[in-house]
């Protein structure tokens, strides 16, 4: 009779380890979901940033795009100028 329940204390003890085993890796496993929502948030919040600063390049480019018009522009008529005023 001590056997047995030797036996089955040892049965109850393993099953409560390997039920202990589980919480374990049920927590590990809530902690990477929880990890890989974090990441994902933070890729999303960086795609965002860098589409924000790709708008504001472009937005520069196109002023320096305007700008160097411009300077064309006002080095033609610079030029027709000095010429209009040799001639």
């Amino acid at each position: 009779m001590a056997r047995l329940d030797d036996a089955a204390t040892v049965s109850r003890n393993a099953l409560e380890d390997e039920r202990e085993k589980r919480r374990a890796v049920g927590r590990d496993l809530d902690d990477l979901r929880k990890a890989h929502r974090k990441l994902e948030s933070d890729m999303a919040m960086i795609e965002i940033q860098t589409a924000e600063q790709r708008l504001i390049v472009e937005s520069k480019d196109e002023h320096i795009r305007k700008c160097e018009e411009e300077i064309r522009h006002l080095v033609s008529v610079k030029m027709l100028v000095a010429v209009y005023a040799v001639v």
